[in-house]
């Protein structure tokens, strides 16, 4: 099939998997394309790989990528999830139940469990059942969700503990929970001091939860207590993740701005400056020694984490091809035909969640509130 897209892609995900992988996921509607490049000693990507996966029913609305990186587990506004094979996208399962949009997705780092959330205001937790391998291939059994039930709200984030005992969900309802994966009890329910939860991370060492909304918010996973707030973005926080290390987070926003903070006492070590574009995502490499970034403006940026210094800059031009740019150097994209600018028509229905934005405001204390 001849890919024809009928609206700008939009990069939905980005992770550095062991091995110095890096792993990119773009969506075109209802079309999710994977890249896949090698992380060269000095920090740069190249030899970028493709599959396409492709299946869902409507616009692919989250991803994840299992540690390992042979599986891909998508979410969607056809109120399904889908785990696929990323060596050849081809489809290991589907899971439904859902009443609503899919909204948020995560594959536990062990890869036996995975969580969707969705705006029927629930979270599923599925086993992932191996079926058969057929060379690189896997298939998953039909399973029953466990079903958590606890939010009154659009739920907007979920993620695993890295030990996989613990999932924890944020919404509109201005909460957080965590729940235990081994039976799907609440066990903890923390109280948002800055409005809606719109994304959230557990740091390796499982000591801190960080959740977005009007600020970079740090919780103690073992009372459930605030622990600091990281005030430095002008609009919200749209993704955050802790370093392998958890010495520093790093969060993204609509300000089109990439924070970078110590844990131990919230201070923002460098501001990422860059991006034209809504920050849909981030990453550290295994070493810490970078950072990457995926934005609505689609590019890739990799940054030295040390300095701040942006190093290369990945564009994607169109739904089959990446080109890529040295700091310093001739811009690619110049001698190429480009996805219209962020003020076309064309842009602004692949732009719908940066618009949403304009249905709230930041208050100055960080607060997040509907706009009257």
């Amino acid at each position: 099939m001849q890919l024809v897209p009928t609206k700008t892609a939009e990069i939905i995900g980005c992770s550095v998997l062991p091995g110095r992988e890096v792993v990119v996921l773009a969506s075109w509607g209802s079309l999710l394309r994977l890249w896949k490049a090698e992380v060269s000693p000095d920090g740069f990507c190249s030899g970028w790989l493709s599959v396409m996966l492709e299946g869902h029913a409507g616009p692919v609305t989250c991803c994840s990528v299992s540690q390992a990186g042979d599986l891909v587990f998508s979410g969607s506004s056809d109120r399904t999830a889908r785990l696929w094979n990323a060596g050849d996208g081809t489809l290991a399962g589907s899971f439904e139940g859902h009443k609503a949009d899919v909204t948020c997705c995560s594959i536990s780092p062990t890869g036996n469990l995975a969580v969707s959330g969705s705006t029927d205001t629930t979270l599923k937790l599925w086993a992932l059942k191996r079926k058969k391998t057929k060379a690189d291939r896997m298939s998953f059994a039909d399973t029953k969700p466990t079903t958590l039930k606890g939010h009154n709200g659009f739920i907007k984030c979920c993620c695993f503990s890295h030990g996989g005992d613990l999932v924890v969900s944020g919404a509109l309802d201005e909460t957080l929970r965590l729940w235990n994966t081994v039976d799907g009890t609440l066990a903890k329910t923390l109280e948002s001091l800055s409005g809606w939860v719109v994304c959230c991370a557990i740091s390796p060492t499982g000591e801190f939860i960080a959740s977005g909304s009007g600020v970079l918010q740090l919780w103690s996973v073992a009372d459930g207590t605030p622990a600091k707030r990281f005030i430095g973005h002008t609009r919200p926080i749209t993704c955050c993740v802790f370093s392998p290390d958890s010495q520093l987070v790093v969060s993204g926003s609509w300000d089109y701005s990439v924070n970078l903070w110590k844990t131990a006492d919230g201070t923002i070590i460098k501001t990422l400056l860059g991006h034209t574009g809504m920050i849909k995502c981030c990453a550290f490499s295994c070493g810490s020694e970078f950072v990457i970034t995926g934005s609505l403006d689609t590019t890739l940026k990799q940054w030295n984490a040390a300095g701040g210094r942006l190093v290369r800059t990945h564009y994607l031009l169109n739904p089959l091809k990446w080109t890529q740019q040295l700091q310093g150097t001739k811009d690619p994209a110049d001698d190429l035909e480009k996805q219209p600018s962020a003020e076309s028509d064309e842009v602004s229905e692949s732009s719908s969640s940066e618009s949403d934005s304009d249905g709230f405001e930041l208050l100055a204390n960080g607060r997040i509130v509907k706009k009257k």
